[in-house]
């Protein structure tokens, strides 16, 4: 797949949670290891991060400030009117998934009215790309963790030593050595117990499939499993029209819940990890709250894309214009 994408990873900043190993791997799983599709999806994916300057955004995370969400544009206006927890890593089930929670108690015309489907999308890909990088950490630190639990240097080497791809060598006959390393993912808790009728309209659609888009085609493999809880009888007419726009293999992931969804939850999720908002003890996951998540900047930095910005932003002050730090759609 490196082979196959070459061109555009090498025309791609070096961040692990871009170009790294894991994220060819969630497209590979994603795809189900069909390399020329996959390898399509990838290619797609780095160029609707230029098109969209979705860089720029993960520079601003990283490194501009916007490093929780309370930070993000349209924060204030989107987390009051769509309440979540777009991700508490230190609030795991038992497999070690970082869990994210989103109620659906809104009005997508008020969403429309307040903020605009544009602006939402600006505040859901700040989202993604959080939850990304997140991910990439939490997998790196159970990787030294592995590592670190090994005897001795050479037995790190080793485990650390990656064959090179031999071009015309059938995949059996492929130099291996022994497979180890960790991709961690989310376990979402989606309540719905506000949905109704107006959901069902070109409005709600418009929000939910232009999300679903965005995170299934540039996002794969994030999610581990999804508890859809509190669900009225009428989002069996949405789930039906939604399954048409997710890939079967994330719909089997989903699990259909009504109202006594704690015990198959408790299943999965120790009591003092499932979050106060749908009925749990969790509270240090709370939303509102700023926390600086512990980024290794090294690890995630790229010293090529920051001289890059600097020069960019250096030219432009000279010139007696300001460079934004992220990207802002407005619904005008």
């Amino acid at each position: 797949m490196r082979a196959a994408c070459a061109e555009a990873i090498a025309a791609s900043p070096q961040w692990p949670d871009v170009v790294g190993d894991r994220k060819l791997l969630r497209f590979l799983q994603g795809h189900e290891y069909k390399l020329d599709k996959a390898s399509e999806m990838y290619v797609n994916f780095l160029n609707w991060r230029k098109e969209n300057k979705v860089d720029k955004i993960r520079h601003s995370i990283m490194d501009g400030g916007l490093d929780h969400p309370t930070k993000f544009p349209f924060a204030e206006i989107v987390m009051k009117l769509m309440p979540s927890i777009p991700i508490a890593p230190a609030a795991c089930d038992k497999a070690g998934s970082a869990i994210c929670v989103d109620q659906y108690d809104f009005d997508p015309n008020e969403v429309i009215e307040k903020i605009g489907v544009p602006n939402y999308i600006v505040f859901a890909t700040h989202v993604l790309e959080y939850k990304s990088c997140i991910l990439e950490q939490m997998s790196e630190n159970k990787d030294k963790e592995h590592l670190d639990s090994l005897p001795d240097d050479e037995a790190r080497a080793a485990a650390k030593a990656v064959p090179v791809y031999q071009e015309g060598v059938a995949e059996g006959e492929q130099e291996e050595n022994e497979p180890y390393g960790n991709m961690c993912t989310t376990l979402v808790i989606r309540d719905l117990g506000a949905v109704g009728f107006r959901h069902l309209g070109s409005t709600g659609q418009e929000i939910i499939r232009t999300v679903v888009a965005i995170s299934s085609d540039n996002y794969p493999e994030l999610m581990r499993k999804c508890y859809m809880i509190n669900t009225p009888w009428v989002f069996t007419s949405i789930w039906y029209l939604i399954k048409g726009w997710i890939a079967a293999k994330t719909v089997a992931k989903v699990s259909l819940l009504g109202g006594s969804y704690m015990s198959e939850m408790l299943e999965d999720i120790a009591e003092e990890n499932i979050p106060a908002m749908v009925g749990g003890k969790c509270t240090t996951n709370d939303p509102s709250v700023y926390f600086q998540y512990a980024f290794d900047k090294e690890y995630f930095t790229d010293p090529a894309y920051n001289a890059k910005v600097s020069s960019a932003s250096a030219s432009a002050a000279t010139d007696g214009e300001v460079s934004p730090p992220v990207t802002v759609f407005t619904t005008e």
